[in-house]
């Protein structure tokens, strides 16, 4: 499929397969990235700091993602 959901390192992103660029990173201004959005910062029960993506960020990236597909 020409577009996909990448989700990593606290965030997820609507990315075209066409525009990929060689990169661990992902950032809102890579080419290839439609849409993203950044979760939030939150601690776990020992204090140590981890990055949650909340569900609706990752309904609307499904939702974008099955748009653009067509479904």
């Amino acid at each position: 499929m020409r577009f996909y959901i990448d989700e990593r390192g606290g965030c997820i992103a609507v990315r075209d397969k066409t525009k990929d660029c060689d990169s661990q990173g992902l950032h809102s201004d890579m080419d290839g990235v439609i849409a993203m959005w950044t979760g939030v910062q939150s601690y776990d029960k020992d204090g140590m700091v981890y990055w949650k993506i909340h569900d609706w960020q990752k309904e609307k990236a499904k939702a974008l993602c099955d748009r653009l597909l067509g479904l």
